[in-house]
């Protein structure tokens, strides 16, 4: 959760709310690694993880400790951490999991283990979009040129981002400029079969490849891809 937010914190215009503690949590492992602001997801990761392991975690515990309890909120209404973990292990309750008795782990119900298994991609992707609809990211970036210069991890994500903003006029120009199909989901395929020729790479067995680092996907990348 708190690398995903990560490269919404440094955008300019993103509102956190007053109690919102994300930022000072990131600015909290940034200032003990040192990483860039630019850092890549998975190595930001890798320094809250062991951030975690170090006896210096507390203002991470402090605001993440409530989480796993506030999760089961839609079986156990929410008073106190000690009620949840209480009530977590009735079996009228058929919430998602129970609490162990060293509580650094939880017990996940057998009955949500075929629905988890099953369902796990659009679980997945479910998170994914309430974290940026909690960071209100999509009404924050309240300009074009910040969704422009935006980076993100994957081709697909930039897609999801662009149909997420079909209705900016600005976005609109650009895919009607770059005959970009908005009526239907954009995926990465509407997008590759408009890349010229030049912005591909070749590699000795003939496989061809466009030369992005993961991370740096952007508008202002994609443009520069098609315009070649």
């Amino acid at each position: 959760m708190l690398a995903e937010a990560w490269k919404y914190v440094s955008i300019e215009g993103v509102q956190f709310r007053s109690i919102d503690k994300i930022p000072t949590m990131l600015k909290f492992v940034q200032n003990r690694f040192g990483f860039d602001i630019n850092v890549n997801e998975k190595i930001l990761c890798d320094k809250i993880t062991k951030c975690m392991n170090y006896d210096k975690f507390c203002i991470l515990f402090s605001v993440l400790r409530e989480v796993p309890y506030r999760f089961l909120t839609p079986w156990i209404p929410f008073k106190s951490c000690y009620d949840v973990e209480e009530k977590s292990v009735l079996s009228e309750t058929k919430c998602l999991y129970r609490f162990s008795e060293t509580y650094w782990y939880v017990i996940v119900n057998e009955i949500w283990k075929e629905y988890l298994l099953e369902n796990y991609d659009e679980l997945i992707l479910f998170s994914e979009m309430s974290l940026k609809t909690h960071l209100k990211i999509y009404e924050s970036s309240s300009t074009y040129q910040t969704f422009y210069r935006t980076k993100f991890k994957s081709l697909n994500q930039l897609a999801k981002a662009i149909q997420d903003r079909k209705n900016m006029p600005d976005v609109q120009f650009f895919c009607s400029k770059y005959d970009l199909p908005l009526k239907s989901k954009l995926i990465p395929a509407d997008i590759l079969e408009r890349v010229p020729d030049s912005s591909y790479t070749i590699e000795r067995n003939g496989q061809r490849y466009i030369d992005v680092k993961e991370g740096q996907w952007s508008l202002k990348v994609l443009e520069q891809i098609l315009c070649k």
